[in-house]
């Protein structure tokens, strides 16, 4: 598949998410969203992105607080083990608990699930994975329809990722809440949904359809904020 053109992941981050994995972490329903996940939308749709839409030194793991499994596990030991140096960094407001993980090199991941209320800006426990998530807003809107994908790495590894047409959506959201420091991943945001626009108008428009009405049908503010992208797009 990569001599074919698929894009494998290499180094640290490919051993953490290996060690996620074999820990049950995706069979429990764990999601990788960000970058990671749009690296595995080119081998899932059978296309080649442009490679500065794939750089990142973050990662990003969501958990759907709705979902109920029997599965209790500290996963910070299992990243731990994958890449040592990975450690929660102290926090300066000792009330707000820590929901990432860095390595002194400046890689991250970071803990996510959907912000159940307004009020609800603090980091929630995720017990079942022993670690707190930060609760972003809409998140629900591409933890609800997550599919399979492949990692390539190794033999390979089975994780799961956002619809990548809702990803492509959800993106013209999250540019718009980037704080000014952060203008340069708000771009990114804007070019990646754009190529995976590019794809669904040339190759499936319905399934790009399906994923704009359900953001059109909630009852939140989620489609003006995706209409402000989409004018910034």
């Amino acid at each position: 598949i990569i001599a074919a053109g698929g894009v494998p992941t290499i180094g640290k981050p490919a051993k953490i998410i290996e060690k996620l994995s074999d820990a049950g972490v995706f069979d429990a329903g764990g999601l990788l969203v960000g970058s990671y996940a749009f690296g595995c939308f080119g081998n899932i749709l059978g296309v080649s992105f442009r490679s500065e839409l794939l750089r990142t030194e973050d990662m990003d793991l969501a958990y759907d607080l709705d979902i109920e499994v029997g599965f209790i596990r500290d996963i910070r030991d299992d990243i731990k083990s994958a890449h040592p140096e990975m450690q929660q960094p102290g926090q300066i407001n000792p009330w707000v608990p820590p929901y990432e993980m860095k390595a002194p090199d400046g890689f991250k991941i970071e803990f996510l699930t959907t912000r159940k209320s307004p009020s609800e800006k603090q980091p929630v426990p995720i017990e079942s994975f022993g670690v707190n998530a930060q609760t972003i807003e809409f998140l629900d809107y591409i933890t609800s329809d997550p599919v399979k994908a492949v990692v390539l790495h190794n033999q390979g590894i089975l994780v799961n990722v956002p619809n990548p047409a809702r990803y492509a959506v959800h993106k013209l959201y999250v540019s718009t809440g980037r704080p000014p420091h952060e203008q340069g991943k708000a771009k990114k945001d804007l070019l990646q949904a754009a190529a995976l626009f590019e794809y669904y108008l040339e190759n499936n428009v319905g399934a790009l359809l399906l994923a704009a009405d359900e953001a059109k049908n909630r009852n939140d503010g989620l489609k003006t904020f995706i209409e402000t992208g989409m004018k910034r797009a």
